[in-house]
């Protein structure tokens, strides 16, 4: 059996481990059981975030070829479109270059060079208000990059948004077409909008979930929806699409390869939230099974209920502790 691993709300919520999370995986190394981490956490590359694991989990929890972020998948379109507007936080600018998009703008690029778009700011204070907040509301610097003469071809959101006012009106007018002054003209949608994450929330240390990729989309829509009568039309990554299972049952290949045991014939994915890491297993084939842990967005909100009520998993756990347990049980069985 192969392991799919969410990590939010699995083995760790917000900086700090979720008890006996770092032991369960020492378990699955000792017993080399094929296992990877999919999140749709995302804004930095995979070796950054195998880092970031490595910090909360322990030396050696992950390795770069064992983390799938939301965005992962996306690095094929980045030879299909010309012209695309990013969106995201944190490292996002870092990634997109990574994989491998030449020709990208950010929000603040946008606006720097196009200051009446967000006119809050004022021209004069367009680049102070961008540089001032790189590491805060809006997450990159300007980069002096003239618009581009024939407008955008894509939008491509790699991560959550955070500035959500300038965000959603720089991506509304993207979106409706039209370049330089005439840019957001038009009253359909004419770009195609590409997103790594389908969560509403997700759980940090907070007590309550918070919002996320999806919540940013909702409100999106609802701004197209009131300006051109359309409904935003969306392509997701990340969780719960099948192009993000298929990319993580190649991981587990590999990484049987690298243990030297047999790849994997069934693959078990375990989640802390059913709208996307248990209706993403359920959904991606015969071959997968899904285990709900109470650590995280469910487990919280949900008590009582033997199961989720509308994306049910065939197996539901206290921990990623008890799921471990259950695995090399059943490996030991099946050998």
């Amino acid at each position: 059996m192969g392991v799919v691993l969410d990590v939010d709300g699995v083995l760790q919520r917000g900086h700090a481990a979720v008890p006996g999370a770092p032991e369960a995986l020492a378990r699955l190394r000792e017993h080399r059981v094929p296992h990877v981490f999919v999140t749709n956490n995302g804004g930095r590359l995979e070796c950054q975030k195998a880092e970031q694991l490595n910090e909360v989990l322990g030396v050696g929890a992950a390795r770069p070829e064992q983390v799938c972020l939301a965005h992962s998948p996306m690095r094929e379109l980045a030879g299909r479109y010309k012209n695309v507007l990013i969106l995201g936080c944190i490292d996002y600018v870092d990634v997109a270059s990574e994989y491998g998009f030449e020709n990208f703008w950010t929000v603040a690029d946008v606006v720097v060079a196009t200051p009446a778009l967000w006119h809050f700011f004022g021209a004069d204070a367009a680049h102070e208000r961008m540089v001032a907040t790189a590491d805060a509301s809006v997450p990159a610097a300007p980069r002096g990059v003239a618009m581009p003469d024939g407008g955008f071809d894509a939008v491509v959101q790699l991560t959550d948004c955070v500035d959500w006012g300038v965000e959603l009106q720089v991506t509304l007018d993207v979106l409706r077409g039209g370049a330089g002054d005439a840019l957001g003209s038009g009253t359909s949608q004419v770009v195609p909008f590409y997103s790594s994450n389908a969560d509403f929330v997700f759980q940090g240390q907070h007590g309550a979930p918070r919002l996320a990729g999806a919540a940013f989309i909702e409100c999106l829509d609802a701004l197209l929806l009131r300006s051109t009568g359309e409904r935003l039309k969306t392509k997701f990554y990340g969780k719960p699409f099948r192009s993000t299972y298929a990319w993580a049952e190649r991981m587990l290949d590999e990484e049987a390869d690298r243990l030297g045991v047999a790849r994997p014939e069934q693959y078990l994915g375990v989640g802390d939230n059913p709208a996307a890491d248990i209706r993403g297993a359920n959904d991606a084939g015969e071959s997968w099974r899904s285990a709900l842990v109470k650590t995280g967005v469910w487990g919280g909100w949900k008590e009582g209920e033997a199961n989720d009520g509308t994306d049910a998993a065939d197996e539901v756990h206290d921990d990623v502790v008890s799921v471990v347990a259950e695995v090399l049980r059943a490996s030991h069985e099946h050998v």
